[in-house]
């Protein structure tokens, strides 16, 4: 299923986009140039590379798919 990969990527892309976009608004606030505010777009920035770092590459079955353990036992 070609379409489904790659509408994938693309919502992927669209995801890492819309993160990046807030994380620019929210380093140009000006409450983020306080001490707090600098903890703040650091500890957000951390939370979403780890996030892209973890789950990044994790995926789900197909639910049409089969797998070994379902077919070894059919007759």
């Amino acid at each position: 299923m070609p379409r489904s990969t790659s509408v994938q990527s693309i919502w992927r892309a669209v995801l890492a986009m819309a993160l990046l976009l807030g994380l620019l608004l929210l380093a140009t606030h000006s409450s983020s140039q306080t001490p707090l505010g600098t903890l703040g777009v650091f500890a957000f920035s951390l939370f979403i590379s780890l996030g892209f770092l973890l789950f990044g590459r994790q995926s789900f079955p197909l639910a049409e798919q089969d797998t070994p353990s379902d077919t070894e036992h059919r007759a």
